[in-house]
């Protein structure tokens, strides 16, 4: 079985490969990523993790606001 490496695009991205990641599926850079020094993987996990959450909340809320929005236009359709 191969070794598994924790790798981190220039974007802040992190793979977890046995080789490097060719290209970034968060910014589509290619040839982006390097892999993170084993004293830092527990700074960096934590990093990502933190990353992702906040990802996720900003999509929610984008969400949030299209429907607000989307059902703001419909009642006004519905008041004509």
């Amino acid at each position: 079985m191969n070794e598994e490496f924790v790798w981190q695009c220039s974007c802040g991205n992190i793979a977890h490969k046995d080789i490097m990641p060719e290209d970034c599926p968060a910014c589509f850079s290619v040839g982006e990523f390097a892999k993170i020094p084993e004293d830092q993987l527990a700074e960096k996990t934590d990093e990502e993790i933190l990353r992702r959450k906040k990802l996720k909340q900003a999509g929610t809320k984008a969400v949030s606001r299209k429907i607000v929005k989307s059902n703001s236009k419909q009642a006004g359709r519905r008041k004509k």
